[in-house]
């Protein structure tokens, strides 16, 4: 892959939706939600506070369920993603000025600070695969990337199912029981 054409992907608008999925293992609602006040750049963690329904037209307190409302620590490609994200969307604000609905506080959002149709992200998604002439996955699938590298990384499971929202580390291991075989060959090979 020509690093144009990786270029090219990272000023995306979305750039910043697939790097949390893909890289911090949220889901879609979750990244759609997120707001800016939920972000501390110094600590490097998130808190997962509301998500976005799948409609696009209504923002949830809370997560899809109890344990889903958590904290995330990211890694430093994120922490400067993050940064290099809010700075062009401070651009946006300023060309928009008072157009711009910053009450919503929004990280992923319109150019107006509007919610993001959840079809529009997924269809920018598929744009990029087909550009990249990458396998044709689902948005949904970065996380499941991202858990897969942590499970192959040897991260512990409970880690693993904090980061994802799950309820506990056998939903995780259910979820990636396709590992397993791997594992143990890994775990003979040691």
């Amino acid at each position: 892959m020509s690093s144009s054409i990786f270029g090219e992907y990272k000023r995306d608008p979305f750039f910043i939706a697939y790097q949390l999925a893909s890289v911090e293992g949220m889901r879609q609602g979750e990244i759609l939600g997120l707001r800016w006040q939920d972000i501390d750049f110094e600590g490097q963690r998130l808190t997962i506070q509301q998500t976005l329904s799948n409609d696009g037209k209504t923002i949830k307190p809370g997560a899809k369920n109890k344990t889903s409302k958590r904290q995330v620590a990211f890694t430093k490609e994120t922490l400067i993603a993050l940064k290099s994200h809010k700075e062009k969307q401070e651009q946006i604000k300023v060309k928009t000025g008072d157009v711009y609905n910053d009450k919503l506080d929004l990280v992923v959002c319109t150019s107006l600070g509007s919610p993001i149709n959840p079809s529009n992200l997924r269809r920018s998604f598929n744009r990029n695969i087909k550009r990249l002439h990458v396998k044709k996955i689902r948005f949904h699938d970065l996380r499941h990337t991202h858990a897969t590298l942590c499970l192959e990384l040897n991260i512990h499971p409970k880690i693993v199912a904090s980061r994802l929202g799950h309820a506990n580390t056998r939903m995780t291991l259910d979820t990636y029981s396709h590992l397993l075989p791997s594992f143990q060959n890994g775990a003979v090979e040691k």
